[in-house]
């Protein structure tokens, strides 16, 4: 059970990690349509595209990033138990 949750809280953090990057990423290339005098409606269209787009490639970041250190920290485990 113990590596259930080193994997689990792995997936977590790499979900929150990566996430929390998209979404700056975002939120930058946003603010800098809105400088460049882009109206409300293309942002909202901006918005919708990137996250249709980025939703697959979050779930795949969070499943790469997520495994390897899962392994990496349930190999960790294993050697110092």
């Amino acid at each position: 059970m113990t590596y259930a949750w080193i994997f689990g809280g792995c997936y977590l953090v790499a979900l929150a990690v990566i996430f929390t990057g998209f979404k700056r990423k975002n939120d930058f290339a946003a603010e800098r349509l809105r400088e460049n005098g882009a109206s409300a409606e293309n942002v909202r269209d901006f918005y919708k595209t990137v996250n249709a787009k980025s939703t697959p490639l979050l779930a795949w970041a969070t499943f790469c990033f997520g495994s390897v250190a899962g392994a990496l920290i349930s190999a960790i485990y294993w050697l110092v138990r």
